[in-house]
């Protein structure tokens, strides 16, 4: 069954390429046929009529004989006796004919009429090609349904030649995507043939080798780090807790020993969510920390206040939740929220930096100055920061906040808050809306 794929697709380009090529060729054939063939014909049957017609006229008519017409062709003049022979009048329908060469056609009948004037005497041979008409009229049916059948037959030959073409392709993309689905490397099964396709296919097995090395040692790598951050901070909570509970800690000294407690606790969700981005088996682990989204964004406000002193700006939060809002990994929404109100809080000299709960998401909005309209498609990329950016940040918290959104199937967007500040929403409950709606929804 002859299927075509998608416009812009491989296959269809080959079997467009292809139906443009044979239908170029074809009115390239057709095209001059139609008009060579009339213009042939017209010039061939208007010498033959011209001929013809002289002879009678100079040679049968002028010494007195009657003209011998074969059956379809007939003469008529304007006397009707010239020289002693009798002629037939012209017909009302043809005294208004051009001199020379005409055609004079009814759905009844096809004439090739030929004038000539001779001696004050109008002649016009008459020559019935009706049958003629006809065949030709036959003769173009066969042409313009030949011409079908070949666009039809060149279609089919080029779904075929498109199909065996690109087989290979397809099956090498299959290949490709097993292979990098697969947590560990393995060669392609496929034929590496020296012709292109066969090259195409070493270069992805090399890129698929080289790529699962580099995830490899970046396993590795978290793995390391992973053990070495988590034993450091193992003794820095345990130290503060044992400090803690040997008593005799003035009030601001048993302040700072719960603060680095409570740091320690956060900086261990801060690792377990950066390694699930990289460790798929921290994701797991991870995703076990489900929390309300009120209960991490209260933690998440409270820290940051901490770190408030000048009153200038004040962190707000406005819970519309009815029952704590989403559940989600508690390292993850912990980190997306601590990245938008840190760099709310970063970019606000003076006023309020709010966080709004719904049943759906949050969105964190301030009063700072915003963010340009031409930077807000920019501002999730790795390493970018806008105009005017503050601090010594390597700007990779926007982005961080995007991969894991992306991940979670959450959807992420940046605005201009009512006023002049700006405004970051995260829905976390799309529902079955596409992307673009939920953007909107989010907003």
């Amino acid at each position: 069954m002859l299927k075509l794929r998608r416009p812009g697709g491989l296959r269809f380009r080959l079997m467009a390429a292809f139906g443009i090529f044979t239908l170029a060729v074809i009115a390239a054939s057709v095209i001059p046929i139609s008009y060579v063939v009339p213009f042939t014909e017209q010039h061939l049957v208007a010498e033959n009529q011209y001929y013809t017609l002289k002879g009678m006229i100079d040679y049968d008519i002028a010494e007195g004989r009657s003209p011998r017409l074969i059956p379809i062709k007939r003469l008529y003049a304007s006397r009707t006796e010239v020289n002693g022979v009798r002629l037939d009048p012209i017909p009302e329908i043809y005294r208004n004919v051009p001199e020379g060469y005409s055609e004079y056609e009814t759905p009844q009948k096809a004439s090739f009429l030929y004038r000539m004037d001779s001696g004050g005497v109008t002649y016009i041979l008459e020559t019935d090609q009706t049958e003629f008409e006809e065949i030709e009229h036959r003769l173009n049916v066969v042409i313009y349904v030949f011409s079908g059948i070949t666009v039809l037959l060149s279609l089919l030959l080029a779904w075929a030649l498109a199909r065996t073409v690109t087989r290979p392709l397809r099956e090498l993309a299959r290949e490709v995507r097993r292979c990098a689905e697969s947590p560990n490397f393995r060669p392609l099964s496929v034929r590496t043939d020296n012709d292109e396709v066969g090259y195409l296919a070493r270069v992805c097995e090399s890129s698929l080798k080289r790529m699962h090395e580099t995830l490899e040692r970046e396993r590795l790598f978290a793995s390391d780090l992973s053990h070495e951050l988590r034993t450091d901070l193992a003794v820095v909570s345990t130290t503060a807790e044992l400090l803690e509970g040997t008593g005799g800690l003035a009030p601001r000294q048993n302040a700072q020993m719960q603060k680095i407690t409570r740091a320690a606790a956060h900086m261990q969700l801060v690792i377990r969510a950066l390694l699930s981005l990289v460790r798929t088996k921290d994701i797991q682990s991870a995703e076990a920390d489900a929390v309300p989204l009120t209960r991490a964004a209260r933690k998440v406000l409270e820290r940051e206040r901490s770190g408030l002193h000048d009153g200038r700006v004040r962190l707000e939060l406005r819970d519309g939740t009815t029952s704590g809002g989403p559940l989600a990994p508690e390292g993850m929404v912990t980190l997306v929220l601590d990245n938008l109100v840190r760099n709310a809080v970063r970019y606000t000299d003076e006023g309020a930096v709010t966080v709004e709960l719904s049943d759906r998401g949050f969105r964190v909005t301030d009063d700072g100055r915003g963010v340009a309209e031409d930077e807000l498609k920019k501002i999730f990329e790795p390493h970018y920061r806008g105009r005017g950016c503050r601090g010594a940040g390597m700007g990779i918290g926007l982005s961080i906040v995007s991969r894991i959104c992306e991940r979670e199937g959450w959807i992420v967007s940046a605005g201009r808050a009512p006023g002049r500040g700006a405004c970051f929403s995260v829905l976390m409950r799309p529902g079955d809306k596409n992307p673009e709606e939920g953007r909107k929804a989010a907003s």
